[in-house]
């Protein structure tokens, strides 16, 4: 908005704090294109599970009851609206989404090694 002001190092972590949220998006694109053999289907899986994982997110924190579910996806520890607005920088959440990370890397490379024999 003109006139809205606005916190430079706010502005400056939402970017810093989604390279951990982007990586676990790639990572779980690289478990697909090691599990799959075809280029289109990897890719398209790969889509689809980070989308479905947005929608389970989004669906589970409706419900009290059922919102355990959604800390399996990556969105639901990467909060922009949080970090712009309140000024919240969770910085647990981030190493979160890095160790997921490197899980999937670990689990891609295991794959590929299995199947490279």
């Amino acid at each position: 908005m003109i006139g809205e002001s606005f916190n430079p190092v706010a502005l400056a972590m939402v970017h810093l704090l989604s390279v951990p949220y982007l990586l676990v998006c790639a990572g779980i694109g690289l478990v697909f294109s090691v599990g799959i053999d075809h280029v289109r289907s990897a890719r398209a899986a790969a889509l689809g599970a980070v989308i479905v994982l947005w929608l389970v997110e989004g669906v589970s924190s409706l419900d009290p009851d059922y919102e355990w579910i959604g800390a399996v996806a990556p969105t639901r520890y990467y909060d922009q609206t949080a970090i712009l607005v309140h000024e919240e920088y969770a910085l647990l959440d981030a190493g979160v989404l890095l160790v997921a990370f490197l899980a999937l890397v670990a689990l891609a490379v295991a794959l590929f090694v299995r199947r490279d024999i």
